[in-house]
């Protein structure tokens, strides 16, 4: 009889015990959306320059060969990676200089959501008080961003240089299908999926900090004419990136003004799509959302993760409070394991230079880009025309 009560109290611990876990999961899942967000969160403001982290001194670079001067600081992100010194500077005539980096970009690195950092910190704390769930692997840090803006390379690069570093499992292969999962980091978790529009947030979100990466216009769009991924739309034969119809493309689509864009919502809704006028609306349109969306999030520009990756990972890390690893650990084999990656040194030779940046258009396109890609997300990710 003893040992009949004794099991049924104990069948009763078990009942409590995971009615509290389940009330503590639900918790997670599911805050309460309107005093976190409404309260906290406004629209984005410009951010002030954020200073480049420490510099080594660039006296190594004192006697080059007069096609790597004023191409240090990029030899010296080159030696940073790994290269040895000789190597990168057989890649000179590729490199272009500082100035013309500058002259493209600024200076300086550009977040955008760092006024937000602390309240969403507190968040975070004040979940983890109250349900005693394990504090977020990298404070909570979800990364997004359209096709073909290095979301990949991202991860990796947080998956190296925050949370110390102890996440990373060198013997596992990107090509691994379940990469991600065998590590149990989910950074491309933000609960409507990778590269979707943010309307499609659920209300009840899991409590993240999502990091926008967003990419030069002309750039992206110069991407997408190589790897189109979910989005859909006519592509001539040596026209792309094309927004508009040329003379003789009008007569073969007479129904066309510009080359619209459908993109599906995601590889599990192919059904759910999305239309826009041209590459460039398409832009804009997903930009412009995540700019007016209530919730706290971050926008870093994928530039600065090739000439200032050191100051935007010690950004991430003071804003989600994870600790990072010393010295700055650049991430360089091919992140993506669909389409083409292009090797480090490469994507700062094509990146930091207007040679190619509009090739592929025509002046009308060029005309309609100026008008489609809005002046003032433009101007407040630091591009130009």
């Amino acid at each position: 009889m003893h040992r009949r009560f004794r099991l049924l109290g104990e069948l009763a611990v078990m009942a409590i015990l995971v009615s509290v876990w389940r009330g503590h999961k639900h918790l997670f899942l599911q805050y309460d959306e309107k005093s976190f967000e409404s309260a906290w969160f406004p629209p984005l403001v410009p951010a002030e320059p954020i200073p480049n982290a420490t510099e080594s001194p660039l006296e190594e670079f004192q006697t080059l060969a007069t096609n790597c001067r004023g191409k240090e600081r990029l030899l010296r992100i080159a030696v940073a990676t790994g290269m040895n010194r000789s190597a990168a500077e057989a890649r000179c005539d590729d490199l272009p200089s500082w100035k013309d980096v500058v002259d493209l970009y600024g200076s300086q690195p550009v977040i955008l959501g760092l006024e937000h950092c602390a309240a969403y910190r507190a968040a975070v704390r004040d979940h983890v008080n109250r349900t005693r769930d394990a504090y977020p692997k990298f404070g909570g840090l979800q990364i997004d961003g359209m096709f073909n803006v290095g979301t990949n390379a991202l991860a990796q690069t947080v998956l190296h240089n925050l949370d110390r570093g102890q996440w990373v499992q060198p013997d596992l292969s990107l090509d691994d299908p379940e990469y991600w999962e065998k590590i149990d980091t989910y950074m491309h978790g933000v609960g409507w999926g990778k590269h979707t529009l943010v309307k499609y947030r659920p209300h009840n979100a899991i409590l993240s900090l999502p990091v926008v990466i967003v990419r030069d216009p002309y750039r992206w769009m110069k991407s997408m004419c190589k790897a189109m991924y979910r989005a859909h739309w006519i592509r001539p034969p040596n026209h792309c990136p094309n927004l508009v119809l040329t003379p003789q493309e009008k007569v073969e689509y007479p129904n066309h003004t510009t080359f619209a864009v459908t993109v599906e919502q995601n590889a599990r809704n192919p059904h759910v799509r999305d239309n826009f006028d041209s590459l460039a609306d398409y832009w804009t349109a997903w930009y412009q959302s995540y700019w007016d969306a209530n919730i706290p999030r971050l926008v870093i520009r994928f530039e600065d993760m090739l000439f200032h990756a050191d100051a935007v990972v010690q950004a991430l890390s003071e804003c989600t409070g994870s600790e990072r690893v010393e010295p700055f650990q650049y991430y360089t084999q091919p992140a993506k394991v669909h389409g083409e990656s292009s090797d480090f040194l490469t994507a700062l030779a094509k990146t930091g230079t207007e040679k190619g940046r509009y090739s592929g258009m025509t002046v009308d396109d060029r005309a309609y880009a100026a008008k489609a890609l809005n002046a003032e997300l433009m101007q407040k990710f630091g591009y130009r025309h």
